[in-house]
C-alpha cells in the first residue's frame, strides 16, 4: 500500500481533512526514534566480543558497565527533553540528538580506552532518550483533530 495524496474526510466539516502523505511521514519520522533505540542496543550486544577483547574486559561487572553504561544518559536525556522541548520546541532537540548520535557514534569508534568509550556511550545514551521521548510527541502532534477530544489525555493536549 503506497501513500499517495488523496486527502480523505474526517467529519461532515469541508475544513476537517486528513493528507495522507503528512500523516504517513510523521509516522515515519516516529517509528524512526524507535528504530534508533533499538538498533543501538542490538549493535551494542553484537559489538560485545570485540570490546571486551579490545579493553580486556574480563569481569563481569567491567562487562555489565560497558554494556548499560548508555542507559545512565537515556535517562538524563529522558528526563531533560521535556525542559529542552518547551524551551525551544521538539525539532531543535531532536536536531541536536541526530548530531549528537553521529558525534557519539564516532566517539564509541575511535574509543581507545574504557573510560573514553563508557563517556562516549553515555552521551550516546543521552541522546537516544532525546529521541524516544521526543519522537512520539511530534508524530503525536500531526494529530490535530477534534475527533480525539474524548480522549483524558489527547494528541491536542501533548502538543
Amino acid at each position: 500500500m503506497h501513500p499517495t495524496n488523496k486527502v480523505l474526510p474526517v467529519s461532515a466539516s469541508p475544513e476537517a481533512s486528513i493528507n495522507t502523505v503528512y500523516v504517513w511521514s510523521i509516522s515515519g519520522v516516529g517509528a524512526l526514534g524507535g528504530l534508533l533505540f533499538g538498533y543501538d542496543w542490538v549493535v551494542i550486544g553484537d559489538a560485545k566480543p570485540f570490546y571486551e577483547k579490545f579493553f580486556h574486559l574480563s569481569t563481569a561487572s567491567q562487562q555489565g558497565w560497558a554494556m548499560s553504561c548508555a542507559l545512565i544518559g537515556c535517562l538524563i536525556g529522558a528526563l531533560t527533553s521535556g525542559i529542552l522541548s518547551n524551551r525551544f520546541g521538539r525539532k531543535p532537540p531532536l536536531l541536536l540528538s541526530a548530531l549528537i548520535f553521529s558525534v557519539s557514534s564516532v566517539g564509541v569508534a575511535l574509543a581507545g580506552q574504557l573510560a573514553v568509550f563508557v563517556g562516549w556511550r553515555i552521551l550516546g545514551g543521552f541522546a537516544i532518550g532525546l529521541a524516544s521521548s521526543l519522537s512520539p510527541m511530534s508524530l503525536l502532534s500531526g494529530y490535530r483533530s477534534n475527533r480525539f477530544n474524548w480522549l483524558p489525555i489527547s494528541p491536542k493536549s501533548l502538543s
